[in-house]
Formats: C-alpha cells, sequence, structure tokens
C-alpha cells in the first residue's frame, strides 16, 4: 500500500468540505427522501434535464461516485 501525501490529505479535506456545503446537504436531503424510481422512466418524467430535481439527482450521485473512488 502507498503511503498517503500531502495531496491525498488535501483531496480528502476538500471532499469533505463539499459534504458540507449548502446546495448539496440540501441535494442529499431531497435524494434520500425522494429518489425512489423503479425505472429510468419514471426517474427521466419526475427529473427532467434543467429541472432543480435532475441537478440534486446529479449532484449526489457524481460526489458519491467521487468518494466511492477512493475506496
Amino acid at each position: 500500500m502507498a503511503q498517503a501525501t500531502y495531496d491525498d490529505v488535501n483531496l480528502i479535506l476538500r471532499l469533505y468540505d463539499m459534504r458540507r456545503e449548502e446546495c448539496l446537504r440540501k441535494a442529499r436531503s431531497w435524494f434520500s427522501q425522494s429518489f425512489k424510481f423503479k425505472t429510468v422512466a419514471d426517474m427521466n418524467k419526475a427529473c427532467p434535464p434543467g429541472s432543480d430535481m435532475n441537478a440534486w439527482m446529479r449532484q449526489v450521485i457524481t460526489y458519491w461516485d467521487m468518494v466511492a473512488s477512493f475506496i
């Protein structure tokens, strides 16, 4: 296993700061309460491009994708 570097630690701290950012907090709250779609068609209907829900969905999913990439 490679030794962690200053850049590694800095990136983790930046991800933690992003987690506390108000817009991402709102997006995570919406996602955990409302994202219960059974099909992609249902999701696309409820979260059309350009809508707040679409932006929130993309924020949450891409944030979790970045975090998962460290694991």
